[in-house]
């Protein structure tokens, strides 16, 4: 059966699919999101000089939502390769913190499928690196 894989970071991410256990890759997509809020240059504190926040302040600052959008974008897609595609499942590599971004934009159906987690950043590896990693990891699960 085939996998579908997806390497990403707050960034960047890479979907690939594999036929096989020795996870030759094929490419399938490159997404790139770019930080729509960068941490403040002048040095201070997101919130204020004092580091308080404000009461009218929103709860989630700039910074999560652009994450969670970019993890919402990837789950859309995920979406649209199972529904196009017999893949046997998915296999989601990320770290921790964006990670669960992407557990949570996952459909409730799409996440049963989720047949292994790799809380690494990925992003950078070329693809024998990330067969490399990829097979590793299957044999520690």
């Amino acid at each position: 059966m085939t996998s579908l894989i997806l390497v990403a970071d707050a960034g960047r991410a890479k979907f690939f699919s594999a036929a096989d256990k020795h996870y030759e890759l094929t490419e399938l997509a490159d997404f790139v999101h770019p930080v729509a809020v960068q941490d403040n240059p002048g040095g201070g504190t997101v919130a204020g000089h004092s580091g308080t926040r404000h009461g009218l302040e929103p709860r989630t600052l700039p910074k999560e939502h652009d994450l969670k959008a970019f993890a919402a974008e990837l789950a859309k897609y995920v979406e649209e390769q199972f529904a196009k595609r017999d893949y046997s499942d998915l296999t989601l590599a990320a770290p921790p913190e964006f990670l669960g971004a992407l557990r949570n934009a996952l459909h409730r159906n799409t996440q049963k499928i989720v047949g292994r987690t790799i809380d690494k950043d990925l992003t950078h590896c070329t693809s024998a690196e990330l067969s490399r990693a990829l097979k590793e990891s299957n044999v520690r699960h």
